[in-house]
């Protein structure tokens, strides 16, 4: 009896089969979650296959997806990981899985560690005779946007444009040479005239325009007009009155006294002074003030 059931054990253990979950497409290495105009959930494609890699067949397998680290630790707040409404987690008779998965948390708030999918088969799921292994996804970093920098407004790599200008110039001579022959190699018209549909005779047209627009940008331009001297002489400032010192004492008297004592008079010597030239002399005399009495 000890050897029959030894037998059928080993029978039994010899006809269960393995097969694994591969991935056939794997999510994106970098991922940006909250990027504009963009999917907001990544695709996957995963396969049931046998040990020499075909596809198995037949079989409707449930699957169970979690989140791991890179470093193989477990994700402790597993609901980041979302599955779209239209998205079955299961392999069908097919033995293929189409599903769209979002991770709805950037890598740097976990300690910039990327993410893995795992699948596994679902726990209540056991077929006869049939062993699945589970499968990881390559790692995916998660990130909110794309980081696009302000662009320097005039900032020129010299190095790409000496490169364009220099090949332009060689293909010019070239083209050049080849005009020159007896017969045209494209539109096989005799030199010097060609067709109007040639493009040798259209390129080198527009090589010659481009050259004399870079070459007269700036002497076309007009010369920006300067000012004279005259528009730009200004009035001389007038004096201008300290507001603290009047706002300190309300009396009108004592108020105008103040006015009266920081304007300047018109120096004697100096006639064709700017600032009073204009201004009546009786306006600079000291005004006569007197206090009203109190009825």
């Amino acid at each position: 009896v000890y050897v029959r059931k030894k037998i059928t054990s080993r029978m039994s253990s010899s006809s269960r089969r393995t097969v694994k979950i591969c991935f056939d497409e794997q999510p994106p290495r970098v991922w940006y979650k909250d990027q504009a105009h963009e999917p907001k959930f990544f695709e996957i494609t995963v396969a049931l296959k046998d040990e020499r890699g075909h596809r198995v067949r037949g079989i409707d397998v449930p699957l169970d997806m979690a989140l791991v680290y890179d470093n193989g630790g477990d994700v402790k707040r597993q609901s980041i990981l979302k599955i779209s409404k239209d998205t079955i987690p299961k392999i069908n008779k097919t033995g293929i899985a189409e599903m769209k998965i979002r991770i709805d948390s950037v890598s740097k708030n976990h300690d910039n560690h990327d993410f893995m999918v795992k699948l596994s088969t679902d726990r209540t799921f056991a077929p006869p005779g049939i062993d699945i292994t589970s499968a990881l996804s390559q790692p995916i970093t998660v990130r909110s946007k794309r980081n696009r920098g302000k662009r320097k407004k005039g900032a020129i790599d010299n190095e790409s444009l000496q490169a364009v200008a220099s090949w332009c110039k060689f293909a010019s001579g070239f083209m050049q040479d080849m005009s020159r022959r007896q017969i045209c190699p494209v539109c096989e018209y005799v030199a010097p005239n060609h067709a109007q549909s040639c493009k040798l005779n259209v390129c080198l047209k527009g090589y010659s325009t481009i050259k004399l627009l870079l070459e007269g940008k700036f002497q076309d331009q007009p010369a920006k007009k300067q000012r004279s001297q005259d528009s730009m002489r200004f009035p001389p400032t007038p004096v201008r009155f300290p507001p603290a010192d009047l706002k300190r004492n309300r009396s009108p008297a004592l108020a105008l006294d103040q006015i009266h004592n920081y304007i300047p008079r018109p120096s004697s010597n100096n006639a064709d002074d700017e600032l009073f030239a204009d201004v009546p002399p009786l306006l600079l005399r000291a005004p006569s003030l007197t206090k009203r009495e109190k009825s």
